[in-house]
């Protein structure tokens, strides 16, 4: 109770700050009032956080049947989920190489360095290429050239 109070004076004094005079004003008296609820939040916020944390804990929890599987009945759920991680990341990452490649080209415009972002972009260009390549591979497809041009 003492820290509480230490608080709720040193927040006292700075609402009494404002000039008293100036308490006839519509703004005045709406920033005093502005204030004090801020002061009333950040008072309230870690109790708030905490019921939101065990609410959104809790209710997941009640959700849960009895017995079963963490997976279901398809066992290869797991691995289908990883493949497919695996394959939006490595476009994640050719993208992102892309980007880093045209803000290299844009710093290329301005006369700044650019030369790692060229590098670093042409990396993950080329590590999202291989990752690709690799799952499609592996995914039993096979790469066909188109001979009739």
């Amino acid at each position: 109770m003492k820290r509480f109070s230490e608080w709720a004076g040193q927040h006292k004094l700075a609402v009494e700050t404002i000039d008293i005079t100036a308490g006839r004003s519509r703004a005045v008296r709406f920033g005093k009032r502005a204030i004090v609820a801020a002061f009333l939040i950040d008072a309230l916020e870690p109790v708030l956080s905490v019921l939101g944390v065990l609410l959104l804990t809790s209710v997941p929890a009640m959700a849960q049947g009895g017995g079963g599987t963490i997976f279901g009945q398809d066992q290869s759920m797991v691995p289908n989920a990883i493949r497919q991680t695996v394959i939006f990341l490595s476009g994640i990452a050719f993208l992102v190489g892309a980007g880093a490649c045209i803000w290299g080209a844009f710093n290329y415009t301005r006369r700044q360095e650019c030369s790692n972002q060229f590098i670093g972009g042409g990396m993950l260009m080329t590590i999202g290429g291989i990752i690709a390549l690799i799952s499609y591979l592996s995914g039993g497809r096979a790469v066909t050239v188109n001979r009739d041009l």
